[in-house]
């Protein structure tokens, strides 16, 4: 819906903010929310000067894990558990963040409707190349694709954001074009129509 997800006009450009959406249970195990600490933790540590934060916005049994994995180390300072928020709420998160992360480990994600969502907000996007995943992203263009579970390639990914931010403001505007793309209605009619 792109008069609900739309960019700010005024985004800060000081802070990169990364965002993860989704649920922080068992049944979701395959969102790679552990990697994604990891993989920041070593951001933070690397880059201890940089203005980076991850923002984890979902609930679930796991989420008091994943609090005590941000404890132990040592990065809940620059991590924020939103936890569950209203749909109302949710399109002003994706106007702040800089960049949506994404890091399924297996083919249970197919598409990644957050990412669209993020992405007509104007957030570039780290995502796992996944089928389905890789429809939508296209590397290079809106952010990167990496491998599931390469929690190496997750970290460089994250790290770019931070030291490449010229080239991650270039994503972001390309990412709202994309998005506009899939959900612009008359846009998909005349794709269809192009196929008869």
């Amino acid at each position: 819906d792109l008069k609900k997800f739309y960019p700010s006009e005024s985004r800060q450009t000081e802070k990169q903010i990364f965002i993860f959406v989704g649920r922080l249970s068992r049944t979701h195990y395959f969102k790679g929310v552990e990697s994604l600490l990891r993989a920041f933790g070593q951001l933070r540590a690397q880059k201890s000067n940089c203005a980076a934060e991850l923002w984890i916005v979902g609930d679930g049994e796991q989420r008091s894990h994943y609090e005590h994995v941000s404890e132990k180390m040592k990065i809940s300072k620059y991590v924020t558990f939103f936890g569950a928020v209203s749909d109302e709420e949710l399109p002003n998160l994706y106007r702040q963040a800089t960049t949506i992360v994404l890091p399924s480990t297996d083919t249970s994600e197919t598409f990644g409707l957050v990412l669209l969502e993020a992405m007509a907000s104007g957030a570039s996007v780290i995502a796992s190349r996944l089928p389905g995943v890789d429809a939508l992203v296209p590397d290079g263009v809106v952010g990167v694709l990496v491998e599931p579970g390469n929690e190496g390639e997750l970290f460089s990914a994250l790290e770019s954001v931070v030291v490449q931010r010229e080239r991650w403001n270039e994503y972001g505007i390309a990412a709202i074009e994309r998005a506009q793309q899939f959900g612009d209605w008359t846009s998909i009619a005349q794709q269809i129509a192009s196929l008869l």
